[in-house]
C-alpha cells in the first residue's frame, strides 16, 4: 500500500512537468509565464462570478498569424479542446490566440493544483503551445517559399 506522503512525492508539479517538455517556466503577477524557443505564453485560472476556475490560456502572434488562425478555428479547437478566440492587438498591444477550458477545474490557482488535475492541465497546455507553435511555422514556411519564386 502507498502513502499519502510517498503518493505526494511521486506527483509532479505543473511547472515540472512544463519543464521537462522544453518550455521555460516562471510567475509573474500571479500568471503562470512560459518562452518556448520561438514564443511568449500565459496561462491562469480565471475566477469570476460566472467562470469559476476557468483554465485560460494565450500566446502571442504576428497579424499573418492571426488572420492565419481565426481560419482555422474549429481545427484550433478540435485539436486542443479549447475554446479559442481571436484578439488583434491594438495601441502597441500584441495579437493573441487565447483558449479557455471547456470545463471549470477543481483548482483555484495555477501555482496550487490538485494533483489530479496537473497532468490534465498540462496536457491542454501542450497542445495549445503545439498549434500555436504550428500555425507560426506554417505561416513563416509559407512566406519563406513566397519569397523564393
Amino acid at each position: 500500500m502507498v502513502t499519502k506522503e510517498v503518493q505526494k512525492k511521486n506527483q509532479i508539479s505543473l511547472q515540472d512537468f512544463l519543464s521537462q517538455n522544453k518550455i521555460s517556466v516562471f510567475e509573474k503577477g500571479g500568471i503562470l509565464e512560459m518562452k518556448t524557443y520561438r514564443n511568449n505564453y500565459s496561462v491562469f485560472i480565471f475566477n469570476e462570478k460566472f467562470y469559476q476556475n476557468q483554465l485560460k490560456l494565450n500566446g502571442i502572434v504576428s497579424q499573418k498569424e492571426l488572420k492565419y488562425a481565426k481560419t482555422i478555428i474549429p481545427e484550433l479547437e478540435r485539436n486542443t479542446n479549447l475554446k479559442i478566440e481571436c484578439q488583434n492587438g491594438t495601441d502597441g498591444y500584441y495579437s493573441l490566440i487565447w483558449g479557455t477550458a471547456n470545463q471549470p477545474l477543481k483548482s483555484q490557482d495555477i501555482f496550487k493544483l490538485i494533483d489530479s488535475e496537473v497532468e490534465e492541465v498540462g496536457g491542454g497546455i501542450l497542445r495549445f503551445i503545439n498549434e500555436v507553435e504550428r500555425i507560426k511555422e506554417l505561416v513563416h514556411k509559407e512566406g519563406r517559399e513566397k519569397k523564393k519564386t
